[in-house]
């Protein structure tokens, strides 16, 4: 959901100077009249929807952006959790998946191990290890722009691809003699079982 600038000022909006409305718009729920939100007149609604991704990052210039026709919409309307929950790859989707990992995998308990794995020369991708003492994960995340490849020591197998249990973007894990090979392309997500 797009949180835009300069929202009528409302009951508890703004806390300590800061303006708080743009997040507390109405849920888009689906592409009827206010998102789904509410049968009232739009104008009657607390807040207004904003069921557009739109290139406006104020009130005002949404505003004009609707009034001028809507030019060069990035979703016209999608960002919504009815088109999210049809989207296979929808962070609603990928949460989900993420919520029924950490609830069958003890790794991903609390009380597991968290370990950070360090190359210096590397900075990304962000590589940890979850483990339970009997199975463990790593985990490795590429929040930059342009691919990243590391190999990483201390984890070793037969010139084996590891196929992930949940990943995004293009990423790939291999471990051979020299260690634990990532392939991560810009902006990608890998969770693997390492082998025991």
């Amino acid at each position: 959901m797009r949180s835009l600038v300069n929202l009528p000022n409302v009951e508890g909006a703004n806390h300590n100077g800061k303006e708080r409305s743009g997040a507390r718009t109405p849920m888009q729920w689906d592409a009827t009249e206010n998102a789904g939100f509410s049968t009232c007149a739009p104008e009657n609604i607390y807040l207004p929807v904003c069921p557009e991704w739109t290139p406006a990052t104020s009130y005002d210039a949404y505003l004009k952006w609707k009034a001028d026709g809507c030019k060069k919409p990035t979703s016209k309307g999608m960002i919504t959790v009815e088109s999210q929950d049809a989207d296979p790859e929808s962070l609603l989707n990928w949460t989900r998946s993420l919520i029924a990992l950490r609830k069958e995998a003890k790794p991903f308990w609390a009380s597991s191990d968290f370990t950070p794995v360090f190359d210096e020369s590397h900075p990304y991708p962000m590589v940890y290890t979850r483990s339970d003492g009997e199975h463990s994960y790593l985990i490795a995340l590429n929040p930059s722009g342009a691919k990243q490849s590391v190999t990483l020591k201390g984890f070793s197998g037969k010139n084996v691809s590891i196929k992930p249990v949940l990943s995004s973007g293009k990423a790939s894990c291999k471990l051979s003699a020299k260690g634990a090979q990532l392939v991560m392309g810009p902006t990608s997500v890998l969770i693997c079982p390492l082998p025991e």
